[in-house]
């Protein structure tokens, strides 16, 4: 099961009528209203925050649509049995306490503002690519993160131009 992306989740919430006008504003490449602009906005920010899982999307939308009201530990759970569920996937218990924790360290990463690229050093002291290189592979694989590399020129095609020593993951 994947989560709901952005479109999905204002179905989800009943706004139909928002929606068709984020199309239309696209569509027609003309700015949105002021109004309708915010009101996208704090929708997306609670999309954040609460994730596209349908679960935890079924939640936000019985707590009233009110982020102070949702149930948090729902995106606990649903990524700890995310991490359990590794081992069934993994060739060893050492590949899943590697996997573990890179994943836990994404969030890290991603949260400090100088960070440019992925930082071997962070998930532990002395960690190098080919330590860690299968296992950001298996978390890319599975879904539970994405690589960004970085692309040194902005040209057609942008493949040719990406930097694979040069990352970030994004969760």
């Amino acid at each position: 099961m994947y989560p709901l992306n952005f479109e999905e989740y204002l179905m989800a919430c009943g706004q139909n009528m928002l929606l068709k006008k984020i199309k239309s504003c696209y569509t027609e490449l003309k700015p949105m209203p002021g109004d309708l602009h915010k009101r996208s906005l704090d929708l997306y920010r609670k999309y954040l925050c609460v994730g596209g899982m349908p679960e935890a999307v079924l939640n936000f939308i019985s707590s009233d649509m009110n982020i102070m009201k949702f149930d948090k530990n729902i995106s606990e759970i649903l990524t700890d049995m995310y991490l359990a569920d590794m081992s069934k996937y993994t060739i060893s218990k050492i590949e899943s306490v590697k996997i573990e924790k890179v994943y836990k360290n994404i969030s890290i990463q991603l949260g400090k503002e100088n960070t440019k690229r992925f930082i071997y050093n962070s998930i532990e002291s002395g960690a190098s690519k080919r330590k860690y290189e299968s296992s950001i592979d298996w978390l890319v694989s599975s879904g539970m993160a994405i690589n960004c590399n970085l692309v040194e020129t902005i040209m057609k095609p942008l493949k040719a131009y990406e930097n694979n020593n040069m990352f970030k993951l994004l969760e």
